[in-house]
């Protein structure tokens, strides 16, 4: 079953979200399908295609590149990577013309073999740091411009 789960996965990544083919979601995904994602909320397969297609459209150059996969009994648990240029508007925020990437892991338990139930979380301040929209967080801020002291560096040793 782990063959059958792993082969499945790759697909998903590639036809869905590498080339946009939404019927992947009906032939993967059981009738029951649910998603749990911590951008959107809740997903059925519709909700799945619809996220696909703002994604997709916000950024038509989407790659998502797996980065690790595991499979226990029934499930499987995905590290990936995506990139892409955005060139549509994206929530509300219309194209940067900005090239990045973010990172993120899914979960999903499979029925046979076909995804039950997916989990999945996804560094959205990275996404929108790329875009320009968020600022970053620590590196250029010194210890007194953020109200925290700093010990001074210890004087070098002479011998």
């Amino acid at each position: 079953m782990a063959t059958d789960i792993t082969q499945g996965i790759r697909s998903m990544f590639e036809q869905l979200w590498n080339r946009g083919e939404l019927a992947t979601v009906d032939q993967q995904c059981a009738p029951g399908y649910q998603a749990h994602l911590s951008l959107v909320g809740d997903l059925d397969r519709e909700g799945l295609k619809q996220m696909v297609r703002t994604f997709r459209s916000a950024f038509p150059d989407l790659k998502l590149r797996i980065e690790d996969l595991t499979t226990s009994g029934n499930s499987a648990t995905v590290r990936w990577i995506a990139t892409g240029t955005h060139r549509g508007d994206l929530m509300g925020i219309p194209a940067t013309h900005r090239s990045g990437d973010t990172t993120g892991i899914d979960v999903f338990r499979f029925e046979g073999d076909q995804i039950r139930e997916h989990w999945g979380v996804w560094d959205v301040y990275q996404m929108l740091q790329n875009l320009g929209v968020a600022p970053a967080l620590g590196g250029a801020t010194t210890g007194a411009q953020s109200g925290v002291q700093t010990p001074s560096p210890a004087p070098e040793a002479r011998h």
